[in-house]
């Protein structure tokens, strides 16, 4: 609309290698964690919300020793949640060198991920932990295929034996790659489920 003040706000992504000797291809990779504007992010949000990463390359030759600096951005409907670029670096040993797949350079493939934000599994992985008094097996240790709750309080459910070959989007809870779907579980209101059963 005419007139209409567009906030902007920017932040700076920590990336785990900074400089990189571009001899190879090489792939940037920012870690999402607590420091991360990303960490609140689940792949809803990222189709929802209108942001853009803007890439920087800042680089000097090495015979002439000039600077050069090329950008491009990443719009948040072209962000692929669950994919990575293909491996294209391989090791001959035919002619005892690395060899480069230049065909696939821009090639991508599917990865296990979660569909949920990482703030999301901290809080879930954080839960589990502070219930493992409460689900616990004899042996003292707790994993999603030992976890036992009543039927009707149940936060696990399986979802059958095959591994779904592309992710879904489920708004009751996540829907993991190995076929488990997550529901938030809070102790507290397991504990009052068995003190009504009591």
């Amino acid at each position: 609309l005419e007139g209409e003040l567009v906030h902007n706000y920017m932040h700076q992504l920590e990336l785990k290698e900074s400089r990189a000797f571009l001899l190879w291809p090489i792939t940037v990779v920012h870690v999402i964690n607590r420091r991360s504007p990303l960490y609140d992010f689940s792949a809803q949000d990222m189709m929802d919300y209108r942001f853009e990463i803007v890439v920087c390359l800042t680089g000097a030759s090495k015979n002439m020793g000039t600077t050069t600096q090329s950008r491009t951005s990443y719009l948040s409907k072209e962000i692929m949640w669950g994919y990575r670029f293909k491996n294209v670096v391989h090791y001959s040993k035919k002619e005892e060198a690395y060899k480069i797949d230049e065909e696939n350079l821009n090639t991508v493939e599917q990865v296990e991920t979660p569909l949920c934000s990482a703030s999301y599994m901290k809080d879930l992985e954080e839960d589990l932990k502070a219930s493992t008094n409460i689900l616990c097996t004899p042996n003292m240790s707790a994993s999603p295929t030992d976890l036992s709750l009543p039927e009707d309080s149940s936060t696990l459910s399986r979802q059958g034996d095959s591994i779904p070959s592309s992710p879904s989007l489920n708004r009751t809870g996540t829907q993991r790659s190995f076929g488990w779907n997550f529901k938030r579980f809070r102790p507290e209101k397991y504990l009052k489920t068995l003190e009504k059963k009591e």
